[in-house]
C-alpha cells in the first residue's frame, strides 16, 4: 500500500507517494488552474492517476490539503 499526499495552493497543486514506510516515491506538481474549479478537479484526478500510474500501485491511502 502506498499513501498519496495532494496540495492543493493557489498557484501549484503537487502530490507526493510515500511507501508505507514513508520513504518517498514520487513527488509531482503542476500549476493550479486559477478560477477554474472543472479544471482544478479534473487537475486533482490526473495527478493521483500520474501516482498510480508511477507507481504500479493497486492499493492505496489519499489525503488532500
Amino acid at each position: 500500500m502506498i499513501h498519496l499526499g495532494l496540495d492543493l495552493g493557489g498557484t501549484k497543486t503537487e502530490i507526493i507517494a510515500l511507501s508505507s514506510g514513508g520513504a518517498e516515491l514520487l513527488r509531482f506538481r503542476r500549476p493550479t488552474p486559477a478560477g477554474d474549479y472543472a479544471g482544478i478537479l479534473r487537475l486533482m484526478a490526473e495527478l493521483v492517476g500520474h501516482a498510480l500510474t508511477q507507481t504500479a500501485a493497486s492499493e492505496y491511502t489519499l489525503g488532500v490539503g
